[in-house]
């Protein structure tokens, strides 16, 4: 290791020493104590800080020109702090290797902080997983101690960090390029007590997880208190990894003090994780629950106090969903997924505690893990492998982070126009019946498409995301089921140019993968001509019991406006959830459904909460479902196979559309007199401002529905049908709600549809 460069600016007072009584200026809600055991004093035990008087030391260029950098060689480590006398570091920012030079520099980046004159470091952890970015993953971050914006690259800590003789900061650059490094790192003189709590963080990682039930995070001798962890997972297998409880033991409890009841409980979120921010607790980054997926989680124990006198030790169950060596479910049981963790504590001593070595540069790096065999049901294919592509326009293989992507690698697509296709052949296939899907990365310059998979549905897509290429995540879209006659099947994807706001057609394609459902039906014999009927898989004919809701007759017609009149408080009230599963709502997107009959028709409101309520189509019959929009879908024999579907836009379009079967014999040419009243709380396509939501009311008419009896059903008929809300507001993330949970996403999957009981 070369020689630390000196890099650093003094703060004000005598050879850097400042004003000795004066407490330092504190961050409020977060740490700093003044005992060998914090008290009770301040909000969350904190005191109240002082008046000392405040330094800073920066890369500023000392030239006064704008130089304000320091570049930061391989294996060169940096001073960028190192006050002289008794105060506290209140802030820390730094911005390194904005310019991403270095793949995975936030982890190959080390951050250190010394504290007095020990030779061992109280923090010794890569700079991305000190300020919540595990993995070595890019990504904005928001909770109270820690903040990371400008797509990962301005990195908060307001965690305050009390010392009495000296500190000291430093960056080594344990990657093999040069990286430009920034930082501000501000404090007060003074203040820090004598006898009282260093700051300490300690990385760990099990990449791959040992043997034992238990994933160690910390483990520490003396007393102190516990303030946060950093927790990141990457799958071996797929399945919920989650299941495994945390522990803490105090002071040398044999039974953990405290223990939780699972890990997504733990960062307190529920039901499997889903990317959010918040004061306490952030869940940054979750792509699913497939081999390969990864999971970062951000906890801070700041109301919920975690203090301890002699020891602690904090760990968390590797348990999750579990197969056997067939790749069959066979319950929760151990895990042997990929783990790293960062443990944040105060503690009564300076140094680090011994034995936690931070593991080399290349070991920190997770690598690629591919699917075994067993779990797959059919091909997996990464799309840039695929050969005898053949597109009308431009092709190219970009390079990916293999941590999200897999193969480290996309296929780019540029239609040559509107119209354009990509045909993907796909070889040595059973015959036999199919589904399919696809892995994109969506994007600011990607279009709409139409897909299908030999002959089979067609179905379309909007991959336009306003995020910047780095940020995107992978995204999973249903290509629909189709049959294999022989052994090769080609998928076929068509540009529809783009939407209102894209900049750009591509298409960014990961994988595709394609799952067997079962033989083709048969032809002829002894049925009469008829068809063997294709059998379902177990998965499909379980599931939930369907839900079902009482309509409630009106002797008076419903006026349908947009507003809520008080008769619409007599309707039935029901709720949508996420469509795959049945959670709840995203934040921010409560839809509330009442549904009643009058003579005219059937009568539905939708109230849609929306902080943005977008939609670019005012053409009858055109996509909606790439906007915000709301759905019914109708089935009224409860036969499974003819149906209708109907979509209103905030703009108050309609679409509507009669099905033969399941997405089979479309017919948009039905276009049923159906009523519309919309009204948006807020203002329409306009981005810039807060929106509180918006209602649709629609009246189906009786004679209009196929199957109905051309008038209002009798009381006690029960019809088929489901509800549907698509939320895709410009800059945020698609998702989909609806009345009664369909498998895959797939809204056309009329056997989970819920029951309509009218009258009874």
């Amino acid at each position: 290791m070369s020689r630390p460069d000196q890099g650093r600016r003094r703060g004000p007072g005598r050879e850097g020493r400042g004003p000795g009584t004066a407490a330092g200026t504190l961050v409020a809600l977060l740490l700093l104590f003044s005992s060998r055991v914090p008290s009770q004093a301040g909000i969350w035990g904190l005191p109240g800080g002082g008046e000392g008087k405040p330094f800073r030391f920066s890369s500023a260029d000392a030239t006064g020109k704008n130089r304000d950098y320091r570049v930061l060689h391989p294996k060169e480590e940096l001073v960028l702090c190192d006050p002289k006398g008794s105060g506290v570091i209140t802030h820390i920012w730094m911005t390194v290797d904005p310019g991403r030079a270095m793949p995975f520099s936030a982890r190959k980046v080390v951050l250190r902080i010394y504290w007095e004159d020990e030779a061992e470091p109280a923090v010794e952890v890569p700079v991305g997983d000190f300020f919540g970015m595990g993995l070595g993953i890019r990504h904005n971050l928001w909770t109270l101690p820690v903040r990371v914006s400008a797509e990962g690259r301005a990195m908060n800590c307001f965690l305050p960090m009390p010392f009495r003789k000296e500190a000291k900061v430093t960056l080594e650059n344990q990657g093999g390029k040069s990286v430009l490094v920034y930082w501000n790192i501000d404090g007060t003189w003074g203040g820090a007590g004598d006898g009282g709590l260093y700051f300490h963080a300690v990385y760990r990682q099990e990449v791959p997880a040992l043997s034992g039930m238990e994933y160690e995070i910390l483990d520490v001798k003396g007393a102190g208190r516990y303030v946060g962890t950093l927790f990141c997972l990457q799958q071996t297998m797929p399945g919920w990894p989650g299941e495994g409880n945390d522990r803490f033991y105090v002071d040398g409890d044999v039974l953990a003090t405290l223990e939780g009841t699972g890990l997504e409980d733990y960062f307190l979120d529920a039901w499997d994780f889903r990317p959010s921010s918040s004061p306490f607790y952030a869940i940054p980054l979750s792509t699913g629950e497939e081999t390969g997926s990864v999971h970062t989680a951000l906890r801070w124990h700041l109301a919920d106090r975690v203090t301890f006198r002699k020891s602690l030790r904090v760990t968390v169950e590797k348990r999750g969903r579990a197969f056997d060596s067939k790749g069959v479910l066979t319950g929760n049981g151990r895990r042997r997924d990929h783990y790293s963790s960062v443990a944040f504590f105060y503690l009564d001593r300076p140094a680090r505690p011994p034995g936690l070595p931070l593991p080399k540069v290349g070991k920190r790096i997770f690598p690629e893990v591919f699917p075994e065999k067993r779990f797959l049901k059919g091909p997996l294919l990464e799309a840039e492998d695929i050969q005898d592509l053949l597109p009308e326009g431009k092709l190219r293989r970009l390079e990916a982070n293999h941590l999200l992507w897999g193969g480290a690698r996309i296929l780019e697509w540029t239609p040559k126009g509107p119209g354009a296709s990509l045909v993907l052949p796909v070889d040595r296939l059973r015959p036999g019946v199919y589904k399919a899907w696809a892995d994109l990365r969506c994007g600011r310059d990607c279009g709409k498409f139409q897909v299908s998979v030999s002959g089979g549905e067609t179905l379309e897509f909007d991959a336009f995301l306003d995020k910047r290429r780095e940020l995107c995540l992978p995204r999973r879209i249903h290509l629909g089921s189709f049959s294999v006659q022989g052994r090769r099947a080609r998928v076929v994807f068509k540009s529809l140019g783009r939407n209102a706001f894209s900049r750009g057609t591509k298409l960014e394609l990961d994988r595709l993968r394609l799952e067997r459902t079962g033989d083709l039906p048969e032809e002829g014999g002894a049925g009469g001509g008829k068809e063997k009927a294709v059998p379902r898989r177990k998965a499909e004919r379980g599931g939930p019991p369907p839900p079902v809701v009482v309509v409630p007759f009106f002797s008076v017609p419903l006026k349908i406006d947009g507003v809520l009149e008080p008769a619409w408080k007599a309707a039935a009230k029901e709720t949508l959830g996420i469509d795959t599963t049945g959670a709840p709502s995203p934040q921010g997107a409560a839809t509330v459904l009442r549904v009643a009959a009058d003579p005219k028709g059937l009568c539905l409101a939708f109230q849609c909460a929306d902080r943005d309520v977008s939609s670019p189509y005012g053409k009858r019959d055109e996509s909606l479902w790439l906007a915000d929009a709301v759905e019914v879908f109708l089935d009224a024999d409860g036969d499974g196979k003819d149906y209708v579907e109907v979509e209103v836009s905030p703009k108050g379009v309609l679409f509507d559309s009669s099905f033969k079967g399941p997405r089979r014999g479309e017919a948009r040419s039905w276009n049923p007199a159906v009523e519309v009243g919309v009204k948006v709380e807020g203002t329409l396509n306009r981005p810039d401002d807060t929106d509180r939501g918006w209602v649709a009311e629609l009246r189906i008419p009786w004679k209009e529905i196929p199957d109905g009896g051309g008038g209002p059903p009798s009381r006690g008929t029960t019809w088929r049908a489901n509800f549907f809300r698509v939320e895709r507001s410009r800059g945020g993330k698609g998702f989909g709600l609806s009345w009664a949970p369909v498998p895959e996403g797939d809204y056309h999957t009329l056997y989970r549809f819920g029951i309509l009981r009218f009258g009874r």
